[in-house]
């Protein structure tokens, strides 16, 4: 399962990451931190991330 995860490169993010990927899953982080375009508040934005994805853990 594809799995965004919002506020992926914080400290909760990065752990629910690793929790996903641990259970086979494919976290996709969008994360200002790692790419400044990945910005929640920018709707485009968060429409493009969510191309393919089955599942949103939202953290940011």
């Amino acid at each position: 399962m594809r799995v965004l995860v919002t506020g992926g490169a914080g400290f909760i993010g990065s752990h629910v990451v690793d929790a996903l990927r641990a259970r086979g899953h494919e976290p996709l982080v969008f994360d200002v931190r790692e790419d400044p375009a990945a910005d929640v508040r920018d709707p485009a934005a968060v429409a493009a991330a969510l191309a393919g994805v089955d599942a949103v853990c939202h953290q940011a």
